[in-house]
């Protein structure tokens, strides 16, 4: 649940594009609206409900619920959420994104490495995360075209 919420958060903090702005935050807060009416007492939800379009407030909210620390130096650290779900979710989003919407491929690529750094220190270095990183300088490197086949590999390969 936490984790879907948290994937729409980053990619709203992100803004990949102003024209979906719109479209990702009235998911988000259709999604937090459904979680809400199914768990009415959830202090978090509760916390959420209050402040749907204020996106830091947001953020701060299940960072601090999830244990999240913002200190990268501290590798062993842990959070609170299932790893899992939010890669999956995140790149189904991000696929919705490139697919449907991209106008800039290194536009994308820029806010891909912004969001890069805003994900969880414990989970940011695992494939296929990590790609993010290294995506911005597949593209000053080599030619657009080998940086598009990585990063729709890297989005294909985990649909």
């Amino acid at each position: 649940m936490i984790e879907k919420l948290f994937v729409y958060l980053l990619l709203l903090k992100t803004n990949f594009q102003k024209d979906i702005y719109n479209e990702l935050l009235n998911e988000y807060i259709n999604l937090l609206d459904k979680y809400f009416i199914e768990n009415d007492n959830d202090e978090l939800l509760i916390e959420l409900e209050f402040c749907p379009s204020d996106i830091e407030n947001s953020l701060y909210l299940i960072k601090s619920y999830c244990g999240i620390c913002n200190r990268e130096n501290n590798s062993l650290y842990k959070t609170n959420i299932n790893n899992n779900i939010f890669i999956e979710f995140l790149l189904e989003k991000l696929s919705d994104i490139y697919y449907k919407n991209i106008t800039s491929f290194e536009n994308f690529i820029d806010k891909l490495y912004i969001l890069w750094k805003l994900i969880p220190f414990d989970i940011k270095y695992d494939e296929p995360l990590y790609n993010f990183n290294i995506l911005s300088d597949c593209l000053s490197y080599t030619d657009n075209i080998s940086a598009i086949n990585f990063l729709e590999n890297t989005l294909i390969k985990n649909k």
